[in-house]
C-alpha cells in the first residue's frame, strides 16, 4: 500500500490517486467517466459507443458496423449485400432487382419492361412494339399474321402450307410430299 493509498501488486491491480482503476487486463475508468478495456468497449465524450467490432453510433445518429449496415444522412440505406434505397427512391441489390426512375423493372435474370412496354428476358420471350411475339424456340406471329416455327410449319401469305417434312399445298392446289406422291 503506497503513501497515497493506492495499491500495487505483481498482478497490476492499482487504484490511482484520481480514483481510476488499472489492471494488467486493461479495465480502466477514465476521468471523464468513459470505460476502456483491451477489448475496445468505449463510451466516447459525445456519447457514441465504440468497440473492436465496429458497432458505432455517429454524431449524426447514423449507425455503422463492420458488416456495412449504414443509414446515411439523407436517409438512404446501404449494406455490404448491396440493398440500397437511392435518393430518387429507386432500389438496387447485388441480385439486380432495380426500379428505375421511369418505373421500369430490371433484374440480373433479364426480366425487363422497356419504356415502350415491350418485354425481354434472357430466355427470349419478347413482345415487340408491333405486338408480335418472339421466343428462342422460333414461335413467331409475323405482322401479316402468318406463323413460323423452327420446325418449318408455315402458313404463307397466299394460304399455302409448308413443313420440313415436305407436305405442301402449292398455289395451284396440288399437294406434294417428300415421298414424291404428287397429284
Amino acid at each position: 500500500t503506497s503513501p497515497d493509498g493506492s495499491s500495487a501488486s505483481p498482478y497490476g491491480s492499482l487504484t490511482r490517486p484520481n480514483g481510476s482503476s488499472a489492471s494488467p487486463y486493461g479495465s480502466l475508468t477514465r476521468p471523464n467517466g468513459s470505460p476502456a478495456s483491451p477489448y475496445g468497449s468505449l463510451t466516447r465524450p459525445n456519447g457514441s459507443p465504440a468497440s473492436p467490432y465496429s458497432s458505432l453510433t455517429r454524431p449524426n445518429g447514423s449507425p455503422a458496423s463492420p458488416y456495412g449496415s449504414l443509414t446515411r444522412p439523407n436517409g438512404s440505406s446501404v449494406s455490404p449485400y448491396g440493398s440500397l434505397t437511392r435518393p430518387n427512391g429507386s432500389s438496387a441489390s447485388p441480385y439486380g432487382s432495380l426500379t428505375r426512375p421511369n418505373g421500369s423493372p430490371a433484374s440480373s435474370y433479364g426480366s425487363l419492361t422497356r419504356p415502350n412496354c415491350s418485354s425481354a428476358s434472357p430466355y427470349g420471350s419478347l413482345t415487340k412494339p408491333n405486338g408480335s411475339p418472339a421466343s428462342p424456340y422460333g414461335s413467331l406471329t409475323r405482322p401479316n399474321g402468318s406463323p413460323a416455327s423452327p420446325y418449318g410449319s408455315l402458313t404463307r401469305p397466299n394460304g399455302s402450307s409448308a413443313s420440313p417434312y415436305g407436305s405442301l399445298t402449292r398455289p395451284n392446289g396440288s399437294p406434294a410430299t417428300d415421298m414424291k406422291e404428287i397429284v
